[in-house]
């Protein structure tokens, strides 16, 4: 995404250069909650080090404060491009546009193995996989009394992820 966006720049002259900083607990100030000693410490001090911060839409609310009103900033023709019931829970607080989401998708599955093995099924290959195993796996739970497997949907509405505990 770095190199997409610099030759973007190059080729229309915007004379910018993104340099992507990745913040994690090897390279935190304090390794016990790298997201809050690095990038929240950043902000509280108004550090203009960085301009643009990348991060979790879980921590939006403990940065929020910090973060400009991007309403200020962008026409309302692109925000209504974005905007859904997900992008309203993670990037608005307080009537306050603190954020746009770069990526809406995910890349890994996570795969309960010893349950898959329990029940002879391999690692689900596609979402109709996922569902199908899903859905044989709770109900063979269910003839096993086994009341922690729990199928949940979202967070996007027009997809299922199906987590088995």
């Amino acid at each position: 995404m770095t190199d997409d966006f610099n030759r973007y720049s190059e080729l229309n002259n915007l004379n910018i250069t993104l340099k992507l900083i990745l913040f994690t607990s090897s390279n935190a100030t304090v390794k016990t909650d790298y997201s809050r000693s690095s990038i929240v410490t950043l902000l509280e001090n108004r550090s203009t080090k960085y301009d643009i911060y990348y991060y979790n839409p879980s921590r939006v609310v403990k940065m929020s404060d910090h973060l400009f009103d991007l309403h200020e900033y962008m026409s309302p023709e692109l925000i209504k491009k974005y905007y859904s019931d997900i992008f309203n829970r993670t990037n608005i607080v307080n009537n306050r546009l603190v954020g746009m989401p770069i990526n809406r998708s995910f890349s890994i599955l996570f795969s309960n193995t010893v349950i898959l093995n329990k029940h002879n099924k391999p690692i689900p290959q596609t979402w109709e996989e996922l569902v199908e195993t899903a859905n044989y796996i709770l109900e063979e739970e269910k003839k096993l009394n086994n009341t922690h497997i729990v199928p949940l949907s979202g967070p996007y509405q027009s997809n299922i992820f199906i987590i088995i505990y």
